[in-house]
């Protein structure tokens, strides 16, 4: 599947607002070079699943917002929505990658 980010139809838009939601999370170019569509992984005993363009478990409290990207960094994944570490929301979702089960990524 090719890179897209949801409600963002123009690829140069999306691609833009990709980059400014990671400078905003201050996640460098060459962090941001891997694009992550799909990760499953367990929190506090619990299997979770974020995926772009879907919802977070209610769990996260992050309602209807779709996830709009999830970033591979060092040991983590941070996990955007528009009120989970989007512009003026609340902090990202974190996903230590100790506790990753499976990552699927955009095609190159």
């Amino acid at each position: 599947m090719k890179f897209f980010m949801p409600g963002i139809t123009d690829s140069e838009e999306a691609e833009f607002f990709y980059q400014e939601l990671a400078e905003n999370r201050r996640i460098t170019p060459e962090e941001s070079q891997h694009r992550v569509r799909k990760l499953r992984w367990v929190h506090n005993g619990m299997k979770m699943l974020a995926e772009i363009g879907k919802p977070l478990d209610p769990y996260f409290e992050s309602g209807d917002d779709p996830a709009l990207a999830i970033f591979e960094v060092d040991n983590c994944y941070i996990i955007c929505t528009n009120s989970r570490g989007g512009p003026g929301g609340e902090p990202a979702v974190f996903a230590g990658k100790s506790h990753a089960k499976s990552v699927k990524y955009f095609q190159a």
